[in-house]
């Protein structure tokens, strides 16, 4: 395993900034995953422009990702990896956009079903028909990854491993990717992602 790797890191200006960095190592509970991709969210350009200290914000240098796809390489004591293996509307919706979308996803979910917001690019303001989700006798669930407890989103990571990933793997779920670029082109992929165009997930290569 190499003693170095390269990581982003904003706080330095207006853009990301590579630099060598140590590769850390997996403490108790930890797994060290090497990284071979990371997706960006709308919430990294808003750490960025926080922090950029041209214009005046923090300045607080910082490593960024915390959405990525890779290997796991090392595991810290007492940690287990599970392998992933390969009209009347439906069970779960999961609406990203907020606002009328989220007032139009209620119909889609079937009775006894459930609407789970997780992203708000719209608004966070949404008008609904409160005899859809009582009729239906539907969930209604707000959730954020940004800020959900870590035993929970450790429990949503694995889920995923075991329910989700054989349907990747087989092709009946296909993730939108809107382009992918390399740490050179960091800053490119910022502009793409402050302008709101992009549609599916931008994706960095990592070296």
């Amino acid at each position: 395993m190499p003693a170095t790797m390269t990581a982003l890191f904003g706080g330095t200006g207006p853009d990301w900034e590579s630099c060598e960095v140590p590769v850390p190592k997996a403490g108790p509970g930890q797994v060290l995953v090497r990284a071979r991709a990371v997706a960006l969210n709308n919430a990294d350009a808003a750490m960025l422009a926080d922090a950029d200290p041209t214009a005046g914000d923090t300045g607080k240098k910082y490593q960024a990702g915390f959405e990525f796809a890779g290997e796991i390489v090392a595991v810290g004591d007492g940690v287990a990896v599970l392998a992933a293996t390969g009209g009347q509307g439906v069970e779960l919706v999961l609406d990203h956009v907020g606002g009328q979308t989220f007032a139009d996803c209620l119909p889609a979910a079937r009775i006894d079903g459930a609407v789970i917001n997780i992203g708000r690019l719209d608004t966070a303001e949404s008008t609904i028909n409160l005899d859809t989700p009582s009729y239906r006798h539907m969930r209604l669930r707000g959730v954020s990854f940004g800020f959900t407890r870590a035993t929970e989103l450790g429990a949503i990571i694995a889920a995923a491993g075991e329910q989700l990933l054989p349907a990747v793997a087989d092709g009946r779920v296909r993730p939108l990717i809107d382009g992918a670029l390399t740490f050179d082109t960091a800053a490119r992929a910022a502009v793409r992602l402050r302008s709101h165009q992009a549609h599916g997930k931008l994706v960095l290569i990592v070296p």
